[in-house]
């Protein structure tokens, strides 16, 4: 630490810059419209495993 004067300031070793990636919402919500579709068929396979067991 001696390199930065033995400032342990976070700023000085994390990278706060704004370089956020914004993604289209079209695509976001495309994305959303797949993982639903998904969700909705593991469900249903999931439904049926349950159906099929005997407790």
């Amino acid at each position: 630490m001696r390199q930065a004067d033995y400032n342990l300031s976070p700023s000085q070793f994390v990278d706060v810059s704004d370089k956020v990636v914004h993604r289209a919402i079209a695509h976001i919500l495309t994305d959303l419209a797949v993982a639903r579709q998904e969700r909705e068929w593991a469900d249903k396979d999931l439904a049926e495993v349950l159906a099929n067991l005997t407790f």
